[in-house]
């Protein structure tokens, strides 16, 4: 099952995504968890304070954190993922299990700001495809930049933004039910 939970900056679309991939875990007999990380830790800015926030969040929870720590070009999902340990995560240890994917921005980002050999919206559209196939619930946090002025003077965003819109509605397809969050209220759609 997928489930996609939407919300602009702040909003409590981590926590909402959270808490539903929490209940889905512990009504299937308590499956594995996994939180899968998709910003750079070299992305810069407020990133590491960032991740020490969304890590704080999930304290206690029973997730076990993976980074996404390669390219999507030519994705092998066993390759793609990485422990703190930075060796591979096997694919059966995510068969049948809860993953939450923390977020499709980043997700997106990484694929159309490296330099991939296939299309990024291809790219990112197989690896979701193979993700939802292999867990048995996939809970993804998307963000919600479309209610604000886009910059699209910028040729490099104006292609992110495009290919996140593209994402979002391929996750939105795969999903048995959407939420937006705004101001920590969930809206199902």
């Amino acid at each position: 099952m997928v489930i996609l939970v939407s919300g602009g900056a702040s909003s409590g679309k981590s926590a909402w995504a959270e808490k539903i991939a929490c209940n889905l875990g512990a009504s299937h007999g308590g499956l594995p968890l996994f939180y899968l990380a998709t910003l750079d830790k070299k992305s810069g800015g407020d990133t590491p304070q960032r991740i020490l926030r969304h890590r704080a969040l999930r304290s206690g929870k029973g997730f076990d954190t993976l980074e996404l720590c390669v390219s999507l070009d030519g994705f092998h999902l066993s390759r793609a993922l990485s422990g703190g340990n930075e060796e591979f995560v096997a694919l059966p240890s995510l068969t049948g299990s809860t993953v939450l994917l923390e977020d499709m921005g980043n997700l997106v980002a990484r694929a159309v700001f490296s330099n991939l050999k296939s299309s990024p919206d291809n790219a990112v559209e197989q690896f979701l495809e193979s993700l939802s196939r292999i867990c048995m619930n996939l809970v993804v946090v998307t963000n919600e930049i479309f209610l604000e002025e886009l910059n699209l003077a910028d040729e490099g965003m104006g292609s992110y933004y495009a290919s996140l819109a593209r994402a979002n509605r391929i996750v939105g397809k795969m999903a048995r039910t959407v939420y937006h969050v705004v101001a920590g209220i969930p809206l199902e759609l």
